[in-house]
């Protein structure tokens, strides 16, 4: 037992140092941090209208692809844009009072926008991809290589065919 009695008192004054309650500058310290933005998913106008110019850039681009003729596309999203906002913590007088508040800037205009951290790209589920050239198997090739790295898309998710004639 004299042999691991110095291994149960490390063990020992570990436990109690994790035990032990922090004191209330500590908690102050940390809350003042950026402790865990707020998270909003992007369901607005805004990501609505950046996933549209994503598709108008890539129909521009992928219709400059030798074959590929007039070109539509569709993306589908798994998760939209996510932002984290800036927020201010204080904590309340009793302790377990948390309050959390946005922090805003003004711009020039005299609106208020809140401040934010960071800012995620949309997951895409697959894209739909319809062409004049879309029977040929170089242009589908082309295409799948081009909207795999504007997408990070596998190409078991981009789908291409060929535009019906009327």
């Amino acid at each position: 037992m004299r042999r691991y009695q110095y291994v149960c008192l490390a063990i020992g004054l570990g436990a109690i140092l994790l035990l032990w309650p922090k004191s209330r500058t500590e908690v102050l310290a940390q809350t003042q941090e950026i402790a865990e933005p707020e998270q909003t998913l992007s369901q607005t106008e805004d990501s609505d209208s950046q996933a549209r110019d994503l598709e108008t850039r890539m129909r521009e681009v992928l219709s400059q692809i030798d074959g590929a003729g007039q070109v539509d596309c569709i993306l589908t999203y798994d998760t939209g844009p996510l932002r984290q906002y800036l927020a201010d913590t204080e904590l309340g007088s009793e302790g377990g009072e948390v309050r959390r508040q946005t922090v805003l800037t003004e711009t020039s205009d005299g609106a208020q926008t809140p401040v934010v951290v960071l800012e995620t790209y949309p997951q895409y589920r697959g894209a739909v991809i319809v062409c004049d050239g879309g029977d040929d198997p170089v242009v589908r090739l082309q295409i799948t290589r081009a909207v795999s790295a504007l997408t990070g898309l596998g190409a078991d998710r981009i789908t291409i065919a060929k535009r019906t004639t009327n």
